[in-house]
């Protein structure tokens, strides 16, 4: 955090492509209308109010998650207790039913997102596509096709 303004955050990210450069990443969560803005001196022309993603950190999936292949649509299916992930093909259409009928997934180019704490699980650059799964508290669910 910079000491005389507290809405402007410094991130320090090593780079082997420049391992002498020390330049952070300065976010400032006031610009943009409130939401946010980034930029680097070690990229010129680096920059703006979107693509910057602040992920856990790596440590948090370093584990051995089970997989569950014994489904007849072949989807891979990954939980740690709390969560379940569930991983598909990525131009396939997906619907994953709760037992209230809440569905997420993917179909028709929509992203659907109904089910209380699912997410889809996409790639984090600047191109549009398709997620490649999708995070779901573990719960009931009935089915999914």
């Amino acid at each position: 955090m910079d000491d005389n303004n507290s809405d402007i955050f410094y991130v320090y990210v090593y780079d082997n492509a420049q391992p002498q450069v020390t330049h952070p990443i300065e976010v400032n969560t006031l610009d943009s209308g409130g939401n946010g803005s980034w930029k680097t001196l070690a990229w010129p022309g680096w920059g703006g109010d979107k693509w910057f993603f602040l992920r856990d950190p790596a440590h948090t999936y370093l584990t051995n998650p089970t997989f569950d292949n014994n489904n007849s649509n072949q989807l891979n299916l990954a939980s740690n207790g709390n969560v379940i992930q569930i991983l598909n093909s990525r131009n396939r259409f997906i619907k994953i039913r709760d037992l209230n009928g809440n569905v997420t997934g993917f179909q028709n180019d929509t992203i659907l997102m109904n089910i209380p704490n699912s997410s889809p699980l996409i790639i984090e650059n600047s191109a549009e596509s398709p997620p490649y799964g999708y995070e779901l508290a573990l719960d009931n669910f009935l089915h999914y096709s």
